[in-house]
């Protein structure tokens, strides 16, 4: 049986963590919300919360400080993306499944410090990929251009899906970068480069130069493996054998000297 939010969740103010995740409720976020000025962690997944993304944020208006984990996941949103640089403590924002449209906002340029997961998931979202450098889970959206460098200044990046966009060049150069499994990068048709398997322009005729100098260093460890380095080292053990032996032998002279000089080390 589906049920509204009740207001009574907004009279606990010294509320912490609220868990609503995988409910029936229906309509919007009550206004009183806007006094949990302590809540940091809000989790609606699930529910049927069917407003503009807009509305529902200026009832949290109270949480600015101190949301740090907001999950609406599934919750029917609509609307553009909002700007949530807003909630300065937040560190996990889910928003995968719903209906939001539109182009980032220039204000998601302003990364918020404490930020480590953005999820849009299953969106509409639309245009350029912005500098996000803490932004992971971006797939199945519509995003197209290049993935901005700075992206591989990043070492702490942990989970990274671009999947199912319109982005396209080169993925930028980095440990991180090339570490994930190509398939987060997968159906962006224009897109190249480690891990993907599509070389960019010009990578398939040179090659790079650490390629050329791993082609040469494969090439020399062959030729230990060959029949001809056997032979070669047998006929130079055999010329360097007889060359000394071989004057000592046949030379009394040569005898003479070798063995004078054995009883000088032997002093």
């Amino acid at each position: 049986m589906s049920s509204l939010i009740p207001d009574a969740f907004g009279k606990m103010i010294s509320l912490v963590h609220l868990n609503l995740a995988y409910n029936d409720f229906v309509g919007g976020i009550p206004k009183s919300f806007a006094n949990l000025s302590r809540l940091e962690s809000l989790k609606l997944k699930w529910s049927h919360v069917t407003k503009q993304v807009a509305v529902v944020l200026d009832k949290l208006s109270g949480l600015e400080k101190s949301l740090q984990i907001l999950n609406f996941d599934s919750i029917q949103l609509s609307g553009t993306l909002p700007d949530f640089t807003r909630f300065l403590s937040l560190r996990e924002l889910y928003l995968g499944g719903n209906k939001l449209s539109g182009a980032f906002p220039k204000s998601f340029r302003r990364v918020l410090p404490n930020l480590l997961v953005l999820e849009l998931h299953g969106n509409q979202i639309s245009g350029m990929l912005p500098d996000l450098t803490a932004f992971p889970l971006l797939m199945r959206n519509r995003l197209f251009g290049e993935i901005p460098p700075t992206l591989a200044a990043l070492n702490f990046l942990s989970v990274l899906d671009l999947l199912n966009n319109n982005l396209s060049g080169k993925i930028p150069t980095s440990t991180q970068l090339q570490s994930f499994d190509a398939s987060v990068y997968s159906r962006n048709a224009q897109l190249c480069g480690v891990p993907l398997l599509d070389k960019c322009p010009g990578e398939e005729q040179g090659g790079a130069p650490g390629n050329k100098k791993g082609i040469q260093e494969e090439e020399d460890e062959d030729w230990f493996t060959t029949p001809s380095f056997y032979i070669s080292l047998g006929i130079g053990f055999a010329c360097g054998f007889w060359a000394i032996f071989g004057t000592i032998l046949f030379s009394s002279v040569s005898r003479y000297v070798w063995f004078k000089f054995l009883d000088k080390v032997a002093d």
